[in-house]
């Protein structure tokens, strides 16, 4: 688990794969559960997370947004908006 307590308070500083795992977090979800959501294997999810130079294909990227309710620019870059429900 990660602690974001020593992240930056930035989202634009995390990586891809921080952002996607804070959104997990923020929506309770595990990896696999996610995975089903979005309609990809646990196991791109898990590189996408731990691997720092992996980035989701456009397809994922819109279906992951879709799925974890937020703007896929947030995923990409950490601008936009984080989850929906907190405009």
């Amino acid at each position: 688990m990660i602690s974001y307590r020593h992240l930056p308070k930035s989202y634009e500083l995390w990586t891809i794969g921080q952002r996607v795992n804070w959104l997990l977090h923020r929506r309770r979800l595990s990896q696999t559960e996610a995975a089903k959501l979005i309609g990809i294997s646990q196991a791109t999810i898990a590189n996408i997370i731990g691997s720092a130079a992996r980035k989701p294909s456009a397809v994922t990227l819109i279906k992951m947004a879709c799925a974890l309710n937020c703007a896929p620019s947030f995923i990409l870059d950490g601008s936009g908006v984080s989850l929906n429900y907190e405009q």
